[in-house]
C-alpha cells in the first residue's frame, strides 16, 4: 500500500466500508403493501473487510522506516562542483560536451551525467551523475576519456573541484 495517494487510499476504505455494509440482495417483492415510513436502521457493526482496509490506510500513511546504511552501501552517484576561473566557460563546457559523448558511448553503467551552471555564480558549475552500482562508478574513474578531460581541464580551474559521494536512496 505505500505509495498510494490519499485520494486513492480513502476511496479504497469508503468502498469497503460501503460494500460491507450494503443489504442482502433484493429478494421479489411481497405481495402485501410496503409500510409507509421506512423502518430505522441501527449503525452496523463494522465489517471485517472494512477494519481491514481502515488498517491498510493507516499502514499506507504510516512515516517509512529509515533505510539502514551498513558497510555494504557505497555511493552510486556523485555531485561535484567546479569553479572555473572567468572567461574560460566555453572552453570548460566544450571539454566535458566531449566527456559527455564518451560516457554516453562507452559506459553504459552510467545512468546520467549532467552539467549545470548556477544562475547565481556563472563560474560555478555542478556535474550530477549516477551510476548502476558502485563497479560502474569504478569503471567510470579508470577510464581514459575521464582522465583525459580531467588533464584538459586543470589550467580551466579556479579552484579545486568539490566532489561529493552519494548513497541513492530512493526516486519519484
Amino acid at each position: 500500500m505505500r505509495g498510494v495517494g490519499f485520494a486513492s487510499a480513502a476511496f479504497l476504505l469508503l468502498t469497503c466500508v460501503v460494500y460491507s455494509q450494503a443489504p442482502a440482495p433484493l429478494a421479489p417483492a411481497p405481495l402485501a403493501p410496503a409500510p409507509l415510513a421506512p423502518a430505522p436502521l441501527a449503525p452496523a457493526p463494522l465489517a471485517p473487510a472494512a477494519l481491514v482496509s481502515a488498517a491498510l490506510v493507516s499502514a499506507a500513511f504510516a512515516p517509512a522506516a529509515p533505510k539502514p546504511i551498513g558497510s555494504h552501501a557505497e555511493p552510486t552517484a556523485l555531485f561535484v562542483k567546479f569553479r572555473v576561473k572567468p572567461g574560460q566557460n566555453a572552453a570548460f563546457e566544450a571539454a566535458f560536451r566531449k566527456m559527455q559523448r564518451a560516457i554516453r558511448e562507452q559506459e553504459p553503467g552510467n545512468l546520467y551525467y549532467d552539467l549545470f551552471v548556477t544562475p547565481e555564480d556563472p563560474q560555478l558549475y555542478v556535474i550530477m551523475e549516477r551510476y548502476q552500482d558502485a563497479a560502474a562508478v569504478t569503471a567510470h574513474n579508470q577510464t581514459d576519456h575521464i582522465k583525459k578531460v580531467l588533464a584538459e581541464i586543470r589550467d580551466l580551474m579556479a579552484a579545486p573541484l568539490e566532489p561529493q559521494r552519494l548513497i541513492f536512496v530512493s526516486s519519484k
